[in-house]
């Protein structure tokens, strides 16, 4: 199986989601021969230390929440034509030419509205909920998120995963 995972947010210092992807990039990679792992990348993205070994990187970077991320990512994916693309990110593309992965770290935007910023609500309720019901699965890191994905964007619980923050259980 080919993954396309997007690291377009990994950056000098792996911190919260950046941090995620990169652990998550090491547990793909340890799974053997049987998957290919390809990497988006910023520019700026280092993954030295990080076990890149003979995955192949694709550097592109538009801005994350951009237009240009919504036509150029998916232009990207179709070219690297993968069995998946996972996204662990908010930052993702409506429409991505494989299958998607997409993980959901919180929904607090919702759960605690005036927290945040109409932006950012308005965000999840529309592209966030969209992305739900497209992607093939909802990767988290908690139960709780996991309800509460389930509960604020009317998702089966059968399609969303709890895997804990960074994927070091895996390798």
């Amino acid at each position: 199986m080919k993954i396309c995972l997007d690291q377009r947010t990994a950056g000098a210092g792996p911190h919260g989601i950046a941090r995620y992807g990169l652990e998550m990039t090491r547990a793909l990679q340890s799974l053997g021969t049987s998957h290919r792992l390809v990497l988006l990348t910023a520019g700026e993205c280092d993954l030295d230390g990080f076990g890149q070994g003979d995955t192949p990187v694709f550097r592109c970077s538009p801005r994350p929440y951009s237009l240009e991320e919504q036509i150029l990512i998916p232009f990207v994916v179709a070219r690297l034509r993968p069995d998946i693309y996972h996204c662990p990110t908010y930052a993702c593309p409506l429409f991505v030419p494989a299958p998607a992965l997409f993980t959901i770290h919180d929904v607090l935007p919702l759960e605690y509205p005036q927290d945040f910023s109409v932006a950012l609500r308005l965000y999840h309720k529309s592209l966030v909920r969209w992305m739900t019901r497209r992607a093939r699965r909802i990767v988290t890191d908690s139960s709780y998120t996991s309800s509460a994905i389930c509960r604020r964007f009317s998702v089966p619980p059968g399609k969303v995963r709890v895997i804990p923050l960074g994927g070091d259980h895996i390798g």
